[in-house]
């Protein structure tokens, strides 16, 4: 599989901690981000350390943060071909059901 690096970003710590577990034991190395601002930086940081991430998987809603709605297109100025993958509590949120 190579090195994947894999960014999961959520702000709950047991969804973080699940994630985290089963990318690690399918082979893929996984940090995590608590909110979309954090996310970012890392995903910046990575970029520039030439070690970038290949996905990001990100919670679209952050009660009182920086989601997923809003990071992505972050994400986006700093790297247009970025890979994110975005997930929801939330069905009915418009993001998710027009893509």
């Amino acid at each position: 599989m190579g090195n994947v690096k894999i960014l999961v970003m959520d702000d709950e710590e047991i969804v973080q901690d699940v994630l985290r577990n089963m990318l690690d034991f399918l082979g893929y190395e996984t940090q995590v981000a608590s909110d979309g601002a954090q996310a970012v930086q890392m995903y910046r940081e990575a970029m520039e350390s030439g070690e970038p991430f290949n996905v990001v998987i990100m919670d679209l809603t952050v009660p009182g943060g920086v989601g997923g709605k809003e990071a992505v297109k972050d994400l986006l100025e700093i790297d247009p071909n970025a890979k994110v993958i975005v997930s929801s509590g939330y069905s009915t949120d418009p993001v998710v059901t027009n893509y």
